[in-house]
């Protein structure tokens, strides 16, 4: 009983020094990027630097209306371009996918829109609902659209890409803001469409939000 008492004492005191550190208070890409991420991507391949693609993955358990959101690149020196609009009436369901391509794509699955503008090889890429930064991922540090550790340009004419982890067929919802630790290189490259299965999270919860649950599972035990 008295166990008990102490660990309905404790619970709240832990989240309050949690929200102090910040732990319980994600940034605001987090929060937002746990709807749709980029989950997987290349600037360059067997066709030259059009032969790009950029997949978008709804990450959630809710249908999320992606009309009119842009997908911005950058150079590795921080200039910004429009590559492509997301017209009227797309909307994901949890686990679709959404392919965008460029002007020599050499991938298998076909695209759902078609890039305006092509991505230096050492660049980055950004999704936006207005003027908000939904996801980004960068593969220089002068690139503006980036987060924590930059990826390694992918050079040379082989079909790979960058995938969101865990991948492999599974899902994309690794995201901690760190480019360096949510993605990996797939050999051969693995775009998906609108068509293509939906996978979903195996949990459907933000990141974040489990790590804080971990943080305060051994108190509520008790």
């Amino acid at each position: 009983m008295l166990s008990r008492r102490l660990s309905q004492s404790i619970v709240p005191l832990v989240m309050l020094v949690l929200l102090s550190m910040n732990v319980l208070t994600p940034t605001v890409s987090k929060a937002i990027s746990t709807t749709i991420v980029i989950s997987e991507f290349r600037f360059v391949g067997p066709n030259g630097g059009g032969d790009e693609f950029i997949e978008l993955y709804n990450v959630s358990r809710m249908p999320v209306d992606i009309s009119g959101y842009t997908v911005r690149g950058s150079s590795s020196t921080g200039v910004t371009s429009l590559v492509a609009t997301i017209p009227a009436g797309v909307i994901l369901q949890p686990g679709q996918r959404y392919l965008i391509t460029g002007s020599t794509y050499s991938g298998g699955t076909l695209r759902d829109l078609a890039s305006v503008s092509a991505i230096g090889s050492s660049g980055g890429v950004a999704l936006l609902n207005g003027a908000t930064i939904v996801d980004q991922v960068g593969l220089s540090a002068g690139s503006a659209y980036q987060e924590g550790t930059t990826l390694a340009p992918l050079i040379g004419s082989i079909n790979r890409s960058y995938e969101r982890r865990p991948g492999g067929g599974v899902s994309n919802n690794n995201d901690s803001d760190n480019n360096s630790a949510d993605f990996g290189v797939a050999t051969p490259s693995n775009p998906q469409n609108r068509m293509s299965p939906p996978t979903l999270s195996p949990t459907g919860d933000a990141p974040e939000d489990l790590a804080a649950f971990r943080v305060l599972l051994p108190f509520v035990r008790r």
